[in-house]
């Protein structure tokens, strides 16, 4: 509680203090270890839960593909996928993630959303729908048409540009 007060943050720990003060200076110790057992306690959930989340965005930035399938021609060439560009022809093998943000190019796809909106049963895609970057190919190979580079589709960017920050711990 101290350090937070001296850190400048004035919150509910201010207020703890001030009840825990009062209580001890009114001889209510039982009170005023509840108080403090209350603020640790919460203390101790906020810290569990700022673990949990950066694992969990660890586990997403860990997951990003880095390499993708264009066709050129005939053949499938990897390429990094920032080096992917709208009007790209890109395989998506059974299991993969979508590298980019496309338009499905195949009659059907089935795709498992559920990193990006947390849906659980896959979803049914027909031609000319859009695909979106980080969803998962159920099914067979699919072809897409990218419509965004990278950087600028729905899974890319946080994770492309923000990976440094999970690094730690």
């Amino acid at each position: 509680v101290a350090r937070t007060l001296m850190s400048g943050r004035v919150g509910v720990d201010a207020i703890a203090l001030l009840a825990m003060a009062t209580a001890v200076a009114m001889g209510e110790y039982f009170a005023g270890a509840v108080v403090g057992l209350m603020i640790s306690g919460g203390n101790a959930l906020e810290a569990a839960a700022a673990g949990r989340a950066r694992r969990e965005l660890r586990a997403l930035v860990e997951r990003a593909p880095r390499i993708a399938h264009r066709r050129d021609g005939d053949r499938l060439v990897e390429v990094a996928v920032e080096s992917l560009v709208p009007g790209d022809q890109v395989v998506v093998r059974a299991g993969e993630l979508a590298p980019v943000d496309g338009v499905l190019l195949a009659d059907s796809a089935s795709l498992d959303e559920s990193a990006l909106t947390g849906e659980s049963l896959p979803v049914e895609l027909r031609r000319g729908q859009p695909v979106r970057s980080g969803t998962v190919n159920a099914g067979e190979a699919i072809d897409i048409r990218a419509t965004r580079t990278a950087a600028d589709s729905s899974y890319s960017p946080l994770l492309i540009s923000r990976s440094h920050r999970f690094k730690r711990a």
